[in-house]
């Protein structure tokens, strides 16, 4: 049978069973284990093909499939964040109301969508299920979680919009503020990070180098991870060999900004949109912070995404070598840190480039 989304299979064949027992998730021991279920005693220095051939080939009942499948399920990743501002007359309450609405009519069907409103704070929460038909059967579920949370900014009048950087999360979110905008009479404005008016490389890397050094109360301790762009548009003036012409280059370690590798390619016009750093308190005491941040559309310099990708907690004079995940609280902390620091670092890139770039 053929469906809308692809293929479908009532009962799982051998030749799926055995495709996915050759996945990473099924490990060595849980094919041991799998055989002793059947009373079946096998030795541990077997070869992983030859247990999973004799698996393979035994009969499995609803369970045994449903079994694997959980093993296979692709759990829902830490998704980097995006945000956008939106202005205008709207009040909380007419924000949680567009909410509601959105969890009633407007969501897909098959989802499941909670809204929660706390002081200031209204969070969309969707539970969905992707289906990827170019994976093994078994393993074509993953289970996933997309985020929206839109509070009062304190700054203005008006409402900072971050959400999972998803698909789901993304055409939910544009659901919501439309449906907010048609409830004002003058309607509403909207921003978001957005460097595809500034052209010159120097602005684009500007941003970057703006937002890891200057983050209230902490300063800048590594760049470890650059990946730099060069516009696909040639200029008649340029001497560039177009059958061999680079647009990407990645830069990965300690003092990558520091490294003549980086200050060759930006000397040939390429820029920086996407960044890995680590911060640490300015006054010594506190744990060490690790951020990334990039523009998923390299050539516009546009889609601003961004995480907190751990903690190094404080050890003596030094900090650990592996990093943690940062509490609730503090993680609200770091994001609204990275935010504000992006709105800088974007204000002032406008600032001393904005203007060239108009004339241009």
């Amino acid at each position: 049978m053929v469906g809308k989304y692809g293929p479908s299979i009532y009962c799982a064949t051998d030749k799926n069973v055995y495709d996915a027992l050759h996945n990473k998730r099924i490990s060595d021991n849980a094919l041991l284990n799998y055989l002793l279920d059947r009373g079946i005693v096998a030795s541990p220095q077997a070869s992983r093909e030859s247990l999973i051939s004799q698996i393979a080939m035994l009969a499995f009942d609803y369970r045994n499939h449903l079994d694997i499948a959980v093993k296979l399920e692709s759990q829902s990743i830490k998704d980097n964040l995006t945000n956008t501002r939106i202005l205008g007359d709207m009040s909380l309450e007419d924000i949680e109301a567009a909410a509601t609405s959105f969890k009633k009519d407007l969501c897909d069907p098959g989802d499941n969508c909670d809204v929660s409103r706390t002081n200031s704070v209204i969070k969309i929460e969707i539970r969905y299920t992707e289906i990827d038909f170019s994976k093994t059967e078994l393993a074509q579920r993953s289970n996933k979680v997309s985020y929206i949370e839109i509070s009062k900014e304190e700054s203005d009048d008006g409402f900072l919009v971050r959400y999972s950087d998803t698909e789901k999360a993304e055409n939910a979110c544009a659901k919501i503020i439309d449906s907010i905008a048609k409830g004002q009479k003058k309607g509403i404005e909207e921003f978001s990070i957005s460097l595809r008016s500034l052209e010159n490389p120097e602005a684009r890397t500007y941003f970057f180098d703006q937002l890891c050094r200057y983050m209230r109360g902490y300063r800048l301790d590594d760049v470890t991870g650059v990946d730099v762009h060069r516009s696909k548009v040639v200029k008649d003036d340029e001497d560039v060999d177009v059958d061999h012409y680079i647009d990407k280059a990645q830069l990965k370690g300690k003092g990558v900004l520091n490294s003549k590798e980086f200050d060759q390619l930006t000397s040939m016009g390429f820029y920086t949109y996407y960044l890995a750093w680590t911060v640490v308190p300015q006054s010594g005491v506190g744990d060490k912070i690790e951020f990334e941040a990039k523009f998923k559309d390299p050539e516009l310099c546009e889609k601003f995404t961004y995480v907190v990708k751990g903690v190094y907690k404080k050890n003596g004079s030094s900090y650990n070598k592996t990093h943690k995940p940062p509490t609730p609280i503090d993680k609200k902390e770091y994001l609204r840190l990275l935010e504000d620091s992006s709105n800088k670092a974007y204000q002032s890139a406008i600032k001393n480039y904005g203007a060239e770039s108009d004339e241009n």
